[in-house]
């Protein structure tokens, strides 16, 4: 039986810990973590983290985000290798997580079904949202989205890639007005991460929606991701979604999530149900440090919450 041996905590961690924590994560199959997560946390300026560490060898880590544009500090990644939880190092790692805690800061965290108790005993005591999981093939939710599809003549729907910087900044200032805090810089370096394909619709010069899918797991898996997914209304949704499809492998698998009280629990999810071999479950729950606090986003206009942990939204 593993026991502890020698171990160390940093919160400087190499490139090789960072690779180590990926492969980790991506063969828990922790899908809400996607590619552009994984690439983007060890550069992006708002990440803090606590690894435990044993030579090179990554026995567990904290991962949070402390976005200064937000007063919700985003707890993204807990783990301890398997041979040695219940020894105690999940303890340390916490607690060396929780010495960290800025001021005035609320703490948010998703845990599965099974966690919730434990979380919600100690430091995170306030139940929230329920996170809702959709899974489902690329080709059969296409072929639902051609069904479904029909915006009016003045909105088009055109890829990420191909917006001029003015068209990229109405994009940023729309999420604002969707989650209510400037993601931009985020933004930017999400939709450059090897293969995320974005989409956007706009009518009469406007922005009126927007989404994006990106790999997540191992990539042998091709599994892909939907997320975020903004719009004015189920139809600019649908037309996103079919445009964000046009070249995707209809048989790979296909991940969304949608928060309790949005709007993509409604219509949206009875859509996502409705399309061929579609599977439904709850699969996590938002618990949080402070009651007085909560997400500020349009839950009108969120049909998938980004659910990026290097800047959350909802």
């Amino acid at each position: 039986m593993a026991q502890l041996g020698n171990v160390e905590y940093t919160q400087s961690p190499t490139k090789e810990h960072w690779a180590q924590m990926r492969h980790l994560v991506e063969t828990a199959n922790w899908t809400s973590d996607d590619h552009s997560v994984m690439d983007m946390l060890p550069y992006f300026p708002a990440t803090r983290s606590v690894f435990a560490v044993e030579g090179d060898k990554v026995l567990g880590f904290a991962v949070w985000s402390e976005s200064p544009e937000t007063r919700i500090t985003w707890v993204g990644f807990y783990y301890i290798i398997e041979e040695l939880r219940g020894k105690g190092l999940g303890r340390q790692v916490w607690k060396k997580m929780m010495d960290c805690k800025p001021a005035g800061k609320t703490w948010a965290l998703r845990a599965f079904e099974d966690m919730v108790a434990k979380y919600r005993s100690e430091d995170f005591p306030i139940a929230g949202e329920e996170m809702r999981k959709v899974a489902i093939t690329a080709g059969a939710l296409k072929e639902g989205a051609d069904k479904a599809a029909s915006i009016n003549s003045t909105t088009t729907v055109r890829c990420v890639s191909q917006l001029s910087e003015d068209e990229l900044k109405q994009l940023c200032a729309y999420d604002k007005e969707v989650t209510k805090q400037d993601r931009s810089a985020m933004l930017r370096e999400f939709f450059k991460q090897k293969g995320v394909i974005g989409a956007v619709a706009q009518r009469d010069g406007a922005v009126v929606g927007y989404g994006a899918t990106v790999p997540t797991a191992l990539v042998e898996r091709k599994q892909i991701k939907l997320a975020p997914l903004f719009a004015d209304k189920f139809e600019t949704a649908v037309a996103i979604v079919k445009q964000l499809l046009v070249d995707a492998d209809p048989e790979s698998p296909l991940i969304i999530y949608v928060l309790e009280r949005s709007i993509g629990n409604k219509e949206f999810i009875n859509f996502l149900l409705q399309q061929k071999n579609a599977r439904h479950e709850i699969t996590c729950h938002t618990i949080l440090t402070d009651a007085n606090d909560s997400f500020p986003i349009d839950l009108n206009a969120c049909f998938v919450p980004h659910n990026h942990a290097c800047h959350i939204d909802g």
